[in-house]
């Protein structure tokens, strides 16, 4: 039902970026649905560097729990990190619980 991907050179380059998570949604159509999630960031040069994305069913607090928790996996806790996304309630629900003592900040 979720499918998450990260590559080991993104791993790596997270180490070398601003402690700076975005995380984005994009509603898929045609004949395959679901909801392509993404996490990137700014490398050093200002360029945006995605981190992972994945594939899930709809929108929601499972789903965005599983993908934050895949997260963590792949890139631990780091410190002084900070989550931008925009204000959607399962987002920021599932910040508070699979990172509980990183802030969740909004874009505008």
């Amino acid at each position: 039902m979720y499918l998450f991907i990260v590559l080991r050179p993104l791993i790596r380059g997270f180490d070398y970026c601003r402690p700076v998570v975005v995380v984005d949604v994009a509603h898929l159509g045609g004949a395959y649905k679901g909801t392509f999630v993404s996490a990137s960031t700014l490398d050093g040069a200002g360029c945006i560097l995605p981190l992972a994305y994945g594939v899930v069913d709809t929108e929601n607090d499972c789903s965005w729990t599983w993908f934050f928790e895949q997260f963590k996996n792949a890139f631990g806790d780091r410190e002084n990190m900070c989550i931008v996304s925009d204000r959607n309630e399962s987002i920021m629900k599932s910040v508070s619980i699979v990172f509980p003592n990183v802030p969740h900040c909004a874009c505008i």
